[in-house]
């Protein structure tokens, strides 16, 4: 009996893979095996492709190592210590106290000037000493962020964060909040409290070790011995730091060898699953399947560090400026964390006329409720990455081009340099000239 139009359809459909497969076979059988000339044509473009491949990433790799990354005492004469000895400097990323000044910002429109006097402008200087309550029984922690060293790894994203994680955090509030001023803006129980001692002064810049004023963003290095210009990390894979001449170098590394890992890592691919298709084929090679596993590790590893470095290069920031940001953020962290703890409460016997919040039942610990309050922070000062950053040079663009340089060749080829002597940078308008972050009102007026 004739199968209908639909039993046909049915009967097909049920077709497995099976069946599938050994029908292609037979029309690859018919068309028969593939030219030799085509064969070594392919065989031609892969070997051209690599050698391509491989001395482009030989001769960035020669560039980043023979660059040097500029060390300060070559340009720095050495000098004695200034005679004004720099004041340790209080850290409010890292303060820990049990007093509540010791996590809340200054209050709205008021502040201190670089004397510790009070400015009603609401200047940013050094705190007032009456402002930071310590106690003999926990005193105050104090670290020296200037002499922060990153290390191979901590150009790692997650190695960056394990070691900011490993920061002491503000212990909770619990002391009186201060009368805000009139500045207009939101008042919120805690603000934010950027880092207030001048490090663009020379004494905040001496180092005892070279003896000299270290130029901006220079750091010393405790592998190499000496201070580098625009230190960003050493690295065990060019023998040497990467610096203010030889990131850009570095950049274009990292960008051909990741193109060069996925070639290897691509063609063996391939290579593979076509030869497990075909079964007149000796069996997968294990030494290919080492060779694909050791590819995919090194292209995750490469690209982790790429997309690092341009993250770092676009915000203006070497890794440790990022790692001094990424403490700030954790430090507000653990202040959310702190006035979560507050919400439910009401008034107390340490803070009798803060009720605003305590009374409000908003759910702190909600993402919009913390996301509100950031908010208001930014709006007093701006941005921890951005108008925060004192190297930040308004745009990606102008950062971007501040590193790898202007021509579109040089951001792929190692060819040019970085613009700049690797001695002076730009500033940040909304820092003071003793590099010190300003709240909003203090911008100037083309920025506010």
């Amino acid at each position: 009996m004739p199968l209908s139009g639909s039993s046909k359809t049915r009967e097909r459909k049920c077709i497995g893979f099976s069946e599938i497969y050994a029908i292609k076979r037979a029309r690859q059988a018919r068309k028969g095996p593939i030219p030799w000339v085509q064969r070594k044509l392919a065989v031609v473009a892969f070997i051209v492709v690599f050698n391509v491949l491989f001395l482009v990433l030989v001769w960035t790799y020669g560039r980043v190592v023979l660059t040097s990354p500029g060390y300060a005492t070559i340009f720095i004469s050495q000098s004695p210590p200034p005679a004004v000895q720099p004041q340790p400097p209080v850290d409010y990323l890292n303060y820990i106290s049990s007093d509540e000044e010791s996590i809340r910002g200054t209050p709205y429109g008021q502040g201190h000037d670089s004397r510790g006097s009070i400015d009603t402008r609401g200047s940013v200087g050094a705190p007032n000493p009456q402002d930071i309550h310590m106690t003999q029984s926990k005193p105050a922690v104090t670290s020296q962020p200037n002499n922060m060293e990153a290390g191979p790894m901590d150009a790692i994203p997650a190695v960056a964060a394990a070691h900011v994680a490993r920061q002491p955090s503000p212990e909770r509030a619990n002391s009186r909040e201060r009368t805000d001023g009139d500045s207009g803006l939101p008042p919120p129980l805690y603000s934010r409290r950027p880092r207030t001692d001048p490090v663009l002064l020379p004494e905040h810049r001496y180092c005892r070790r070279d003896e000299i004023i270290k130029p901006m963003r220079a750091r010393h290095c405790r592998a190499c011995d000496t201070c580098v210009l625009k230190y960003d990390h050493h690295c065990p894979w060019i023998g040497q730091c990467v610096g203010a001449f030889n990131q850009k170098f570095f950049v274009n590394f990292l960008q051909w060898s990741t193109i060069f890992t996925t070639f290897i890592f691509v063609s063996l691919l391939v290579r593979v699953v076509r030869t497990s298709a075909r079964t007149d084929t000796p069996p997968i090679n294990p030494q290919h399947i080492v060779f694909i596993v050791i590819s995919a590790i090194f292209i995750i590893f490469i690209i982790s560090l790429l997309a690092t470095q341009v993250h770092l290069i676009l915000y203006n920031m070497t890794t440790v400026e990022y790692l001094g940001v990424q403490r700030m953020r954790e430090r507000e962290r653990s202040v959310l964390a702190q006035m979560t703890e507050m919400s439910c409460c009401g008034p107390t016997r340490d803070m009798p006329d803060s009720p605003d919040i305590c009374r409000s039942r908003a759910p702190w610990n909600s993402m919009i409720s913390r996301r509100r309050i950031l908010k208001q922070w930014d709006a007093e000062w701006g941005r921890i990455g951005k108008e925060g950053n004192l190297w930040w040079l308004g745009s990606k663009r102008a950062n971007w081009q501040a590193t790898m340089g202007s021509s579109k060749w040089g951001w792929i080829f190692p060819v040019g340099r970085s613009s700049g002597d690797g001695l002076v940078y730009p500033r940040n308008p909304r820092f003071d000239n003793e590099g010190r972050w300003r709240r909003r009102a203090e911008w100037p007026a083309g920025l506010q």
